[in-house]
């Protein structure tokens, strides 16, 4: 994000990425720089880099969420780990 690096960003996504909103779910990296500019605007790209992932637990799976409120509606933002890595795997417009 700090580069506007849609290639970049790919490398850490898990496709498809799972979302409700920017059309539909991301199944490619592609498809995620078709949508980059739409997905983070300067104030989500803020947001996202300023944050802290918390910790969700259900069902014996983890995951990381990140909430940024800052534009037309509120997004959340998953990762998984996988090992010793984070993988980015969904996008939820938490109004849906």
């Amino acid at each position: 994000l700090k580069t506007d690096d849609a290639a970049l960003l790919a490398q850490v996504a898990r496709f498809p990425l799972k979302s409700n909103e920017f059309g539909g779910d991301i199944a490619s990296a592609a498809v995620l720089k078709q949508r980059y500019a739409t997905i983070f605007p300067e104030k989500t790209k803020r947001c996202l880099l300023a944050s802290v992932p918390e910790r969700l637990e259900y069902d014996g799976h983890v995951l990381y969420e990140v909430y940024c409120d800052v534009g037309p509606y509120p997004i959340r933002f998953l990762f998984e780990p996988d090992g010793r890595q984070y993988f980015w795997t969904g996008i939820d417009n938490i109004n849906e």
